[in-house]
């Protein structure tokens, strides 16, 4: 009797380890293969974005006209309640610093071009900074067609906002400044040794004019002006702020045709 009763209750246990292991098998979440994980992993229509929050990068708390939020009250009134007792009346100083974000970047590109001149200058020898900034600038700020599809109402009713007269413009003289930079740490720390060379793809189609008319032929330069000249003349025969007051002259007198 004793031995049945040893086997019984032996057979319990055996039978409730197993179930615990079976729930604690379950219960464990599945390992994800991040290798593999990109945007087919996704459905169809899934939109991907970043945000941040102005309270936690902001600061200038009285200035601007901003008013205090939940989060300025309970830490002024509740300051024990943060660990550090800190506050956003200053933050990361977003709003005075900026600028100073805006030329880090650039820095980065500079630093990223110059890991690449290290890295690879031995062996290659014809170097690209951008490939074809005036499709970036277009589509991507003037018309919206391509990322990040900023553009004016008139323009596509589509678009994720922007203003098709003005950030074109902008986009193109910033992508120029990265050019400049990245030419610049070339011709200065590496083309001597290494003997190769640096440039830029541009991109345009070719207009001829569609008759002998003087109009037209000025139609033609104008838009490869618009296309090409843009960026080709940059830094070889007007200074930046000559070729974009050129520029505005000629969207001037192409809406007053």
């Amino acid at each position: 009797m004793a031995f049945r009763m040893f086997l019984l209750v032996s057979l319990f246990t055996l039978v409730t380890t197993s179930v615990s292991i079976t729930l604690a098998e379950e219960a464990t979440a599945p390992i994800l293969d991040v290798a593999s994980l990109n945007r087919s992993s996704f459905p169809k229509g899934f939109i991907f974005g970043t945000a941040s929050a102005s309270y936690q990068y902001e600061g200038a708390a009285k200035e601007g006209g901003r008013g205090e939020s939940i989060w300025d009250t309970f830490t002024h009134k509740y300051p024990d309640k943060i660990q550090d007792r800190s506050n956003g009346d200053v933050a990361n100083d977003e709003y005075h610093r900026y600028k100073e974000d805006v030329g880090i970047m650039k820095k980065d590109f500079g630093d990223y071009a110059e890991l690449c001149y290290k890295e690879f200058g031995d062996r290659v020898k014809y170097w690209i900074t951008l490939n074809e900034p005036w499709s970036y600038s277009n589509g991507g700020y003037a018309t919206g067609q391509f990322a990040p599809g900023r553009c004016s109402d008139w323009m596509n009713q589509n678009c994720t906002g922007g203003d098709s007269g003005i950030e074109p413009y902008l986009a193109s003289h910033y992508q120029l400044l990265a050019h400049a930079e990245a030419v610049q740490i070339y011709r200065k720390k590496y083309q001597e040794s290494q003997k190769g060379v640096i440039g830029i793809t541009l991109l345009s189609h070719w207009f001829v004019p569609f008759s002998n008319n003087e109009s037209d032929k000025k139609a033609a330069k104008r838009a490869i002006d618009f296309m090409f000249g843009w960026l080709l003349q940059n830094g070889y025969i007007f200074t930046q702020e000559e070729l974009e007051t050129y520029c505005f002259t000629l969207r001037k007198s192409t809406t007053t045709l």
